[in-house]
């Protein structure tokens, strides 16, 4: 039977993000009950009270709490500390690794974001069937595009071999992965990754992918949206037909 491993990033400041925390656990034990949990939390005043629920969950899971010079005002440190957790347990035998964060724990309005991602990774048949397929190495509902160029902030950890793609992200930072090239990078990146401020927030939205796709694995969107031309993802009427301003899903493969 295939292994999947959850690696959840939280930050639980006030009693209604540890409220939010709740329902990811409900949702975990609904349909991750089966994976093993690499948690990583950012420091904050509620925490407590989430390690709490979490405990009485009943899920298997290892937890550690971002360092105060490394922790940052999103799920980016809080992806790092968890990702720093899977590192030091030394597994290699899982087939697939999906990320979640704590969204809408600090903010009311992305409730309906969550309301759109979570029923799609629920259905994991459907994820990881895209991720057997032939080079694909990662899944999430919006792969979009943007017209920006980013600074290639990885090649300094990890000897890629392929160049960095500079337009394409996973918006909202919800995806899964195949695991052989991110425990490839988790085993193999400098140490220096797991102890450097990242000092950007939208890290594991914009740069994190690419450590996969760079391995020469192609990603999976359901749609595609280009993120600064027409539809800012940012903008799209989750109340609406989805379909109706993204268009069909997309298998879209870096050649």
């Amino acid at each position: 039977m295939k292994k999947s491993a959850v690696v959840f990033a939280g930050y639980f400041p006030t009693p209604f993000s540890v409220q939010v925390g709740k329902e990811f656990i409900d949702y975990f034990s609904a349909h991750f009950s089966d994976c093993h949990f690499y948690v990583g939390l950012n420091q904050a005043e509620c925490n407590e009270q989430f390690v709490t629920l979490l405990a009485q969950s009943g899920l298997s899971y290892e937890l550690r709490i971002a360092p105060a010079e490394l922790t940052l005002n999103s799920d980016a440190s809080a992806y790092q500390a968890a990702l720093a957790q899977l590192r030091d347990s030394c597994r290699t035998d899982f087939d697939y690794v999906y990320l979640f964060h704590s969204k809408g724990a600090t903010n009311v309005e992305s409730k309906k974001l969550r309301d759109h991602f979570l029923p799609r990774f629920a259905n994991r048949s459907h994820v990881e069937a895209v991720l057997d397929m032939d080079r694909i190495g990662s899944y999430s509902l919006f792969l979009s595009k943007s017209k920006l160029r980013f600074e290639d902030q990885l090649s300094g950890y990890f000897p890629f071999e392929r160049p960095y793609f500079f337009t394409y992200l996973y918006f909202h930072t919800i995806y899964a992965f195949r695991a052989q090239p991110v425990l490839d990078f988790v085993y193999g990146c400098k140490a220096e990754f797991f102890r450097t401020n990242l000092k950007d927030r939208y890290f594991f939205e914009r740069d994190f992918p690419h450590a996969i796709w760079r391995q020469g694995y192609a990603p999976f969107g359901d749609f595609i949206v280009n993120w600064n031309d027409g539809f800012p993802a940012g903008e799209v009427d989750l109340n609406s037909d989805i379909a109706v301003y993204l268009g069909r899903p997309l298998d879209f493969r870096i050649r």
